[in-house]
């Protein structure tokens, strides 16, 4: 049995349905999710590269002079990343950069980038999940290492995984790595819920893609008619929360599963959690795993930080 199908199943049993916003991508979801990055109202993105192209200088300035690793879990096509590598090589870094995602479509579209971009990068690309990856390149050599989880990518997690991923990362890295880490801050919630239901529904089509990859990979029969895209945002908590609506009493059958799952009119199906963060909240994460806030670095409207931390 595929990850894909035993995951679908346990989240479709669950009492609360869920599906895993991971198996959004694949050929279409990456170019749903580029699409996203260039929307009005997905002003992350944005954010983020403004960061990215004004102050990656002085964010390379607190990274080793030579022999280190920049892996980057999630890379995406590179175009912000390519900003700070640029920065690194015009400072004359010695360094080895490792795009790492399971999407084998993601990394041919950087490599492919990276190639035309930046001819004289050193770049290996690692299609694999993230800790595996990580514990390759420690097995390479004894190289420091600075890791790059950007886009808000931290923000996808549930609360009880954040821990289990901070764990992770902070048994992969050595004393004094660095974690360059994507974070959006908590703002105003019209802002935030415009960011993840635009108005030409490219993000309800990117949620939907999941139930697209479950019909034409598990012979699904879902008939994305029947549901409709939802998504609240609680101040509070900080997070934003996207939905699969039933619009109907409906029973689905997936043929690699063997059977049916029952849905009832308006029963939701959980697709993907965006957490916000405030600098408290980024504060007590970074202590209680082990890590030191080093560097902040903001966009203009303080929508957004780079946060470069030190693991102790």
């Amino acid at each position: 049995m595929s990850d894909f199908l035993r995951e679908v199943i346990e989240g479709l049993e669950a009492n609360d349905k869920y599906l895993l916003s991971k198996y959004f991508y694949n050929s279409e979801g990456d170019r749903l999710f580029q699409q996203i990055m260039q929307l009005d109202e997905y002003y992350l993105s944005r954010a983020e590269a403004e960061i990215l192209k004004e102050q990656s200088p002085q964010i390379c300035a607190h990274l080793p002079k030579q022999g280190f690793r920049l892996a980057e879990l999630g890379a995406g096509d590179g175009t912000k990343t390519r900003y700070l590598l640029e920065a690194a090589l015009d400072a004359k870094k010695e360094f080895s950069y490792h795009p790492i995602d399971i999407s084998s479509n993601a990394l041919e579209i950087i490599s492919t980038n990276l190639n035309h971009w930046l001819p004289e990068l050193e770049f290996e690309p690692m299609a694999d999940e993230y800790f595996s990856a990580l514990s390759r390149l420690a097995q390479m050599d004894d190289k420091a290492l600075c890791v790059l989880f950007l886009g808000s990518n931290i923000g996808n997690f549930r609360r009880d995984n954040v821990d289990v991923f901070m764990s992770h990362l902070h048994q992969s890295l050595k004393p004094r790595d660095h974690l360059l880490l994507g974070i959006d801050l908590k703002k105003d919630p019209n802002k935030i819920l415009a960011a993840y239901n635009d108005s030409m529904g490219i993000t309800a089509a990117f949620n939907f893609n999941i139930l697209r990859r479950i019909n034409d990979e598990l012979g699904g029969q879902f008939d994305l008619s029947k549901f409709r895209h939802y998504n609240n945002y609680d101040p509070h908590s900080g997070e934003s929360r996207s939905y699969l609506l039933s619009l109907e009493t409906q029973d689905i059958y997936i043929e690699k599963a063997g059977r049916s799952f029952h849905f009832d009119r308006h029963e939701a199906i959980h697709t993907e959690t965006s957490r916000k963060y405030s600098p408290r909240d980024l504060q007590q994460l970074a202590e209680k795993h082990g890590f030191k806030i080093e560097q902040r670095f903001s966009d203009s409207q303080n929508f957004y930080e780079d946060q470069l931390w030190i693991r102790l």
